[in-house]
């Protein structure tokens, strides 16, 4: 009942399959349209627009049940907060103590404690604090004056509180998540430089879902498996957060083709391409992860219908 399930689809289908998704799944349940930039350069090629990206429809199992979780934090986030004045509690960044619009008790004086300058909010703005709480953040060092205590007083938003993680967006670059090329260059390094799949999804991408989707035990199911990226994906976030997640990954036996890169590589289905891409993956996170040998899983098993 807690579950998601994200289907990737791309503008021809993406209006039909929300109908169907509504249907099947109700359209309450529904949680968001993700955009993914597939292809980060131009098509000049292109009779019209060059098309970019494609969609991720999520649609939870119970809306009531469900819940999303947070996007760690980037160092660019991180960076944005200092530590200028040694502050005990570390880091912070500054916010504003104004807003717009003219309040009853709005105006009074701050005085800078380094300094003695007195500071009040200009006409037509008001102080964000009652004069009461305001002075307390003085007192409490929560207020920066600047470096010699003749700035306007700004709030210190210190990096222990704030939240810990980011809030997902719907659009998810190819810079964060890698494009089509990223995809086609993960698997060729697997496979000595060969091709052996046509447009894979790259490992980071499946990631983000598994982070934003999925509890670190939870069991992900891709019944559209094709190369095994999501199989890939689930044994490198394991060993990047220690999570223990389990996978299922269903594909026809779908033959290659004679001509195909695949075939001449010796893979004679897609199945054998997903069986040996999970061996290939999981052998080289083992070799790369800093967890031991006990602690991650990358075994698996074979099951035929």
């Amino acid at each position: 009942d807690d579950g998601a399930i994200f289907i990737s689809i791309d503008d021809n289908e993406i209006r039909n399959l929300r109908i169907i998704c509504d249907e099947v799944f109700g359209a309450g349940n529904f949680v968001s349209t993700i955009v993914w930039q597939k292809i980060h350069s131009t098509k000049n090629d292109a009779r019209y627009f060059s098309e970019n990206h494609e969609y991720a429809l999520v649609y939870a199992k119970s809306i009531d049940s469900f819940s999303l979780n947070l996007l760690p934090r980037t160092e660019d986030m991180n960076s944005r907060y200092k530590n200028p004045d040694n502050d005990p509690r570390g880091s912070w960044q500054s916010g504003d103590l104004v807003a717009s619009g003219e309040r009853s008790n709005g105006h009074f004086i701050i005085k800078s404690p380094i300094s003695g300058k007195e500071f009040d909010v200009p006409q037509g703005k008001h102080w964000v604090y009652s004069e009461e709480n305001l002075r307390a953040l003085v007192a409490d060092n929560q207020v920066w004056f600047g470096a010699d205590g003749n700035s306007f007083p700004r709030k210190k938003r210190f990096l222990t509180d704030v939240q810990d993680g980011r809030t997902p967006n719907t659009m998810w670059l190819s810079e964060e998540v890698g494009h089509n090329q990223t995809a086609t260059r993960e698997v060729k390094a697997l496979f000595d430089n060969e091709k052996v799949f046509d447009f894979p999804k790259p490992v980071s991408y499946i990631k983000q879902m598994l982070i934003v989707g999925s509890a670190k035990d939870a069991l992900i199911m891709d019944f559209f498996s094709g190369s095994g990226t999501t199989a890939h994906a689930i044994m490198q976030q394991n060993a990047d957060d220690g999570g223990n997640r389990k996978y299922i990954m269903v594909q026809l036996a779908e033959n290659t083709g004679e001509g195909s890169g695949a075939f001449k590589a010796g893979y004679s289905t897609i199945c054998e391409i997903g069986e040996d891409r999970i061996r290939r993956a999981g052998k080289a996170i083992k070799e790369e992860s800093p967890l031991t040998t006990s602690d991650l899983d990358i075994g698996f098993r074979v099951f035929r219908v």
